[in-house]
């Protein structure tokens, strides 16, 4: 049975040749009879057309969620505006005025995130961490443990997923991007040793980076699902 149900509208690359694929990251949550976008990618035009070509209905979205203020996250909110006005739109910490009227203008209802909050049942935003920038992760519970949603993972991933432990308990699985793409060898080594000793499902995307993804299927392929723009998961 699974209880959270992901669909990959944007990102970096793709599992359905006929999708936009841009530098991005836009995520669609059904999970406990709510359905959550998590970041908006590059632009509405790539939105728009992805979300289309999936048979995804943006308009049915409760609320959605802004991971930080890079613009490959922030882009489709012209879309979103005018295909779901009012909705509810989480934005991180020490956003700002400028980017709080970017989203009022485009006809959704900002509420800036202070500290962690549960916007529903078994679903949580965490505080911002500052990476820089400061960026926010969308937490669901299942009765296995956590899943964790991140954007970029500037402040990195042992900090986020520490922070979630301390907060609400164990992740078992991280879906987002990591971060990774430009960085050393060992790095990225950590990340992936991190992952495996505690036994995290990971879902590599956007600025992940191949070595990453490499080097987890190389050891336990068992924690790691690859994904990309058109990737129905369930967890």
């Amino acid at each position: 049975m699974s209880y959270v149900e992901v669909t990959v509208i944007v990102n970096d690359e793709s599992v359905k040749p006929k999708l936009k694929t841009m530098h991005g990251l836009s995520l669609l949550i059904e999970a406990y009879g709510r359905v959550i976008l998590f970041d908006l990618g590059p632009s509405s035009e790539a939105l728009q057309y992805n979300a289309d070509l999936l048979g995804v209905d943006l308009s049915l979205v409760d609320a959605l969620v802004i991971s930080h203020l890079h613009s490959d996250h922030v882009g489709g909110a012209p879309y979103l505006g005018w295909i779901a006005p009012s909705t509810k739109s989480y934005l991180p910490y020490a956003t700002g005025c400028s980017f709080t009227q970017y989203i009022r203008r485009n006809g959704l209802n900002p509420v800036e995130v202070l500290d962690w909050i549960q916007v529903y049942p078994g679903v949580h935003i965490s505080k911002s961490i500052h990476g820089p920038p400061w960026e926010q992760s969308l937490v669901i519970e299942t009765p296995s443990g956590n899943i964790l949603f991140t954007g970029c993972c500037h402040p990195g991933l042992e900090t986020l997923v520490s922070e979630v432990e301390r907060k609400i308990g164990k992740v078992r699985a991280v879906i987002g991007g990591l971060h990774l793409s430009r960085a050393p060898t060992n790095v990225v080594e950590r990340a992936a040793v991190y992952l495996l000793s505690k036994r995290i499902v990971s879902i590599p995307l956007h600025c992940s980076g191949r070595e990453l993804l490499e080097y987890l299927n190389k050891v336990n392929p068992s924690l790691i699902i690859k994904a990309g723009a058109g990737s129905q998961i369930a967890l």
